[in-house]
């Protein structure tokens, strides 16, 4: 009887087993039709005998139904534990990975950084991050170098090829000899699987009022809304600091945008088919995202 509650169960099964007892007697009745007040008894008797066997028929077939209820309850119940353990271990896992960005970011909100801190607190945003990076750099080509060590960039790699984030990186340089200068490095990022880019600096002023800006070297994670600003001092780092989830994010992430846009892909010259280095002045290709 699927669709009815445990309480109307039993009193249909007790309405059963009385009826049934209650048949019994009646037939019984009839067939002795006529006879002595003994038999009446015995009638009765039988009837209310019936009425208890059937009770013990149907008693193990409702246990059985009772407990086959039971381990579908218990079954239903197991998964909704590790469902809801699931959800907890997922909550817990991005909590943990945030906890140590959002602890450092609030540290040192608005307060400068020495310049020495700057590398290692950008690996750790870097490392704590579950979204995307976008990023520019703009100090001179020796300060790759200081700035990027290989910590960073295996880093990233890690980011790209295991939690597949995009992680988007232009280069500002004055001229084609800079962008030579550090086309070693622009391929390392390449080959861990960095978006790269580069951009003339002359071209920005024509598009972007760059007053309005503490640096153009800085990060943005997409994740947290946070803006990592490297300042720097005729391009060489001094310093930074983080904003965490204020306007100054909205602001860099405009500013990204447009220097987006404004950017050329890094190709490299191949020795087997013979591409050739992007130059300024040269063509603009396509950039290898919009």
């Amino acid at each position: 009887m699927p669709g009815l509650s445990d309480g109307t169960r039993d009193v249909l099964r007790k309405v059963f087993e009385v009826g049934f007892g209650v048949g019994v007697v009646f037939a019984a009745a009839s067939l002795t039709k006529g006879r002595d007040a003994h038999s009446i008894v015995d009638d009765v008797v039988v009837g209310l005998l019936t009425i208890v066997a059937t009770a013990f028929v149907l008693e193990p077939i409702e246990q059985k139904r009772v407990i086959r209820e039971l381990k579908q309850r218990i079954v239903d119940m197991k998964a909704t534990v590790a469902e809801i353990k699931y959800g907890i271990d997922k909550v817990n896992g991005a909590y943990a990975d945030q906890l140590d960005r959002y602890t450092l970011a609030l540290r040192f909100t608005n307060k400068s950084l020495d310049k020495d801190e700057m590398p290692n607190a950008w690996e750790r945003m870097l490392w704590s991050m579950r979204g995307n990076f976008d990023a520019t750099s703009f100090v001179k080509p020796d300060d790759y170098v200081r700035s990027y060590p290989d910590l960073g960039i295996a880093i990233q790699e890690a980011k790209v090829r295991v939690t597949k984030s995009r992680i988007r990186r232009i280069f500002i340089v004055e001229n084609a000899r800079e962008l030579e200068a550090i086309s070693a490095h622009i391929k390392k990022q390449m080959s861990a699987g960095v978006e790269v880019s580069y951009l003339i600096h002359s071209e920005i002023a024509k598009h972007v009022n760059t007053s309005k800006y503490d640096t153009l070297d800085f990060g943005l994670f997409d994740d947290s809304k946070s803006v990592f600003l490297w300042l720097l001092d005729d391009r060489a780092v001094a310093g930074g600091k983080i904003e965490l989830e204020t306007d100054q994010y909205a602001k860099y992430r405009n500013l990204f945008d447009t220097l987006c846009r404004l950017s050329r892909p890094c190709v490299f010259a191949d020795p087997v088919n013979g591409t050739k280095d992007v130059k300024p002045g040269e063509s603009k290709p396509e950039p290898i995202w919009q």
